[in-house]
């Protein structure tokens, strides 16, 4: 239960920060306000294939980067890692 509750405080802000640095970099970038799809209308094919490119990519190295970190605190702090074998009988 513990791990299942760090891992999810952990994607939660992921996302945050994630959405953050795509928005302020599209917008650094472009000078334009940062789209909230690809799919959204006003992009022409480039920035719509660019805009998916860069949020997929920088969306997966911070989720990344939360779990990796997530992983080392909580295993810092219960003495076993998120995905040992004795991860069940210590939640159990």
């Amino acid at each position: 239960m513990g791990w299942k509750i760090t891992s999810a405080v952990a994607g939660i802000a992921a996302g945050f920060v994630a959405r953050q640095v795509i928005k302020r970099g599209w917008q650094a970038v472009t000078g334009e306000d940062a789209p909230d799809s690809p799919e959204d209308p006003k992009l022409t094919w480039g920035q719509a294939i660019a805009f998916a490119a860069v949020s997929g990519v920088v969306m997966e190295v911070v989720r990344t980067a939360a779990a990796r970190g997530a992983g080392e605190i909580y295993a810092k702090r219960t003495g076993c890692g998120p995905f040992s074998p004795d991860l069940e009988e210590l939640e159990a």
